[in-house]
């Protein structure tokens, strides 16, 4: 009799100890999450499609960066993919030169423009090493290679690590490229009263999504890369309410609960794969969706074009990581994902529990 109570307790213990029992108690279904994806994804379509439809407004680089996404999420528009392409023949030289990044919200340099169509090439089918007798992929590093790190927009470091990600063999020097990524990403980590992480006009949970999800590749090897990744991510929680929601940053002025910090957070912790935060942040970003408006995502209440997108970024990530059939990553982070603590806990809580049953039971039979 105490024997089998004794494998009782055993197997209980390394059924609930197991990580892949741990994903699956308390994991999304992932079907729901393709689900919201998609519905997310064609909403943005629709944004998009509205505004490229009026011939009076400029394209310009954020465009394509909120196509890629889309595209990334499975979903398309086979006009706006024409648009868009007739816009890259009539709009860059043969020698590299073009306006895009002059258009709409400002300036941006080259570099960034270069990366995000390449991105959209990529995603589109094309050939981003020769569309239109053009290698975007070596305008790109041309022109990284030749930025000054202070010049550099922090949006162009997940763009620039994606295409290194993809076109490793285009291109002609992939360890300075590398180099260079880490350097300028690391160069505005700081730490101080105000967060932890990346500062760009201050330190936040948007800054630290964006710029530290273009060091996952170098997270296990470079020591300098881990533990400024450790320290932004895990401040990067602490702005994280118990609800899964998201503060921007709770030190700023501008501070406020939202949905854009939310999507953001919710991809940090998914790319790298803290899948117990993840679950939370996604259900907490679940809180924003419109009442009203089919995949869109409200802020202060309002369906919102930035919110929508900005959880459409973290959906993207958080699909990838709960999706079943993907089982070739392995960017886990090695900060403590406290849920799966409170799990492991409670299976050694439930062990003792069913050892001292056992004992009761055979102390009384003895009797």
């Amino acid at each position: 009799m105490y024997k089998k109570i004794i494998s009782t307790a055993l197997i209980v213990m390394l059924l609930f100890s197991c990580p892949s029992f741990n994903t699956l108690a308390a994991s999304n279904n992932d079907s729901d999450v393709k689900s919201e994806l998609t519905s997310t994804a064609n909403y943005c379509l629709s944004i998009l499609k509205e505004k490229l439809s009026d011939s009076e407004n400029t394209i310009n680089y954020d465009d394509y960066s909120k196509y890629i996404s889309i595209l990334q999420a499975g979903v398309s528009d086979e006009s706006i993919t024409t648009i868009l392409l007739n816009h890259i023949k009539n709009n860059v030289a043969e020698d590299g030169t073009t306006e895009i990044s002059n258009s709409g919200y400002g300036s941006y340099q080259n570099t960034y423009t270069y990366a995000l169509l390449v991105l959209f090439l990529d995603e589109a089918g094309e050939k981003s090493t020769s569309f239109n007798n053009i290698n975007y992929v070596k305008l790109m590093e041309d022109s990284f290679i030749n930025d000054k790190l202070e010049d550099v927009t922090v949006y162009v470091y997940p763009i620039i690590a994606k295409v290194i990600d993809n076109h490793n063999g285009d291109l002609n020097d992939t360890p300075t490229l590398k180099d260079k990524l880490i350097e300028g990403a690391l160069s505005l980590y700081v730490s101080d009263e105000n967060g932890t992480g990346i500062d760009f006009y201050g330190v936040s949970v948007d800054n630290n999504s964006i710029v530290l999800s273009s060091l996952v590749k170098y997270y296990k090897d470079n020591k300098d890369v881990k533990s400024k990744v450790d320290n932004a991510i895990s401040w990067t929680i602490e702005q994280m309410l118990p609800d899964g929601t998201f503060n921007y940053n709770l030190s700023s002025e501008y501070n406020a609960v939202n949905a854009d910090s939310t999507g953001l957070g919710l991809k940090l912790l998914s790319i790298y794969e803290l899948t117990e935060k993840a679950n939370l942040a996604y259900k907490g970003l679940l809180t924003f969706k419109s009442e009203t408006v089919k995949g869109a995502y409200t802020y202060n209440g309002e369906a919102s074009d930035f919110a929508s997108f900005d959880a459409l970024y973290g959906l993207l990530e958080y699909y990838k990581l709960t999706d079943t059939s993907n089982t070739t990553s392995d960017n886990s982070s090695d900060i403590d994902d406290s849920d799966n603590v409170l799990i492991v806990t409670i299976s050694v809580v439930a062990v003792v529990a069913i050892l001292a049953i056992g004992a009761i039971i055979i102390r009384n039979k003895r009797k």
